[in-house]
């Protein structure tokens, strides 16, 4: 049941005499697609953990619950369905963006304390989150993927966030947005086919010097890159979000991390990757990184250290983390109440999964597909078997939860959260048809 079918049964009943909540509000100015996160009032700081959430959760009651107990934000990009972000911090910026876009004045429009948000939906490819960075007169902030919004209640400065234009979001392509020529945002963007960009990076011995910022770079596009490359960057993207560190002098061991993760690309592509495309996957960390890059060394530097990773990694950061969680799974390292799950071979897969969300810290869920559960489990069993398994484990057991459904076209795995020991099914009656 999703959070749309909850706001139609409240309309129809007793409850709907009540005020509707504002969540079920923004769910039909936004779409049924749209993932809501719950915030602190007067804070924009989320009040959960938000990277993995999926548009599933907007079904979950206890999810909801929170959604009426604080501010509201949008997460976006891929996971509501495309819907993006113009964050514009400045009134005066925000009128003139309006001038050159006059389509966007019919979009949805909201407002905190200065300047405003405009929200479209795009139709195709776009870029990561970027802003038009310190040392620019314009404040824009292009929010996709790996980011959130607010929309709704209390800003820190004191005012509601309210609603300029209460309309749903326009659907645009990116080439359809002018930005303004001074800002440079339109250099960090993509030509027709929107792929990311890369860093015109100084070569030789030149070092940056100065501040943080000078590590921003002149932009070139570098043109198409192959789809299955493509796709699995996606894939990946919220994997590289968690692996930027929070402090500096982390990113030696953020960028090992980081050629594990291209390693498990190169591995679902079945090929090497070239340069360009490694050079792609390492902008992404240093756009995300800026805060914590060294002055004295060059983005050339930092892909230089990335590059002697990945020609020494072994295991993918996918697969380091199965093989690791299947053999903490063979030798019992699990909790005991698995055990009382009703086959040896459920208990196992169950072990696994117990591990894999622990090796994740236990944030967010874990990745696991079919053909992993075969490798490292049960060799000899077929695809449908393995699947019969793990869906066991979903329901009825309830041992692990599907928080975000993979594609067996496209190779992407399905990701799943640990739920806690099983429960005794044996005297629960089973459903069937009389």
């Amino acid at each position: 049941m999703r959070a749309m079918s909850v706001f139609f049964d409240q309309e129809g009943s007793d409850r709907g005499k009540a005020a509707t909540p504002e969540y079920l509000k923004l769910i039909k100015l936004l779409g049924h697609d749209v993932v809501l996160i719950p915030c602190s009032w007067w804070t924009k700081v989320a009040s959960i953990k938000w990277k993995q959430l999926g548009v599933e959760v907007m079904s979950d009651p206890n999810h909801l619950r929170r959604l009426e107990s604080g501010n509201i934000a949008v997460k976006l990009g891929h996971a509501s369905g495309g819907l993006c972000s113009i964050d514009i911090d400045d009134d005066n910026q925000f009128e003139e963006f309006l001038e050159l876009n006059p389509r966007l004045k019919d979009t949805l429009l909201t407002k905190g304390a200065r300047g405003g948000n405009i929200w479209v939906y795009i139709d195709g490819e776009y870029p990561p989150s970027t802003n038009t960075g310190a040392n620019s007169s314009w404040k824009i902030e292009w929010r996709a993927d790996g980011n959130y919004t607010l929309i709704s209640g209390l800003h820190p400065n004191g005012c509601n966030y309210r609603f300029l234009n209460e309309t749903p979001p326009l659907t645009v392509s990116l080439e359809d947005i002018n930005w303004p020529e001074s800002s440079g945002l339109a250099q960090k963007f993509v030509d027709h086919d929107r792929d990311l960009e890369l860093p015109n990076v100084n070569q030789g011995n030149q070092c940056n010097q100065g501040s943080q910022g000078n590590h921003n770079n002149t932009y070139k596009p570098i043109g198409s890159l192959p789809s299955e490359f493509k796709n699995e960057l996606r894939n990946h993207l919220d994997k590289i979000h968690r692996i930027i560190p929070k402090v500096p002098k982390r990113n030696h061991d953020s960028l090992f991390n980081l050629a594990r993760i291209s390693v498990d690309i190169a591995r679902r592509c079945h090929r090497n990757l070239t340069h360009k495309e490694h050079r792609q996957i390492h902008n992404i960390w240093l756009d995300l990184n800026q805060e914590n890059l060294n002055p004295n060394q060059t983005h050339e530097d930092y892909y230089n250290e990335y590059i002697e990773a990945v020609k020494g990694v072994k295991y993918s950061e996918t697969e380091s983390a199965l093989h690791v969680a299947a053999l903490l799974a063979k030798e019992g390292k699990y909790p005991e109440g698995l055990a009382n799950l009703p086959s040896g071979e459920l208990t196992l897969l169950a072990g696994m999964c117990y591990n894999l969300q622990k090796i994740n810290d236990n944030s967010g869920g874990f990745f696991l597909g079919l053909n992993d559960i075969i490798i490292h489990l049960f060799p000899q069993v077929t695809v449908m078997t393995a699947s019969r398994r793990l869906n066991s484990l979903c329901s009825p057991h309830e041992v692990i939860e599907r928080i975000k459904l993979g594609s067996q076209g496209s190779g992407k795995v399905s990701e799943f959260m640990w739920k806690g020991m099983p429960t005794n099914l044996e005297n629960e009656a089973v459903p069937c048809h009389l």
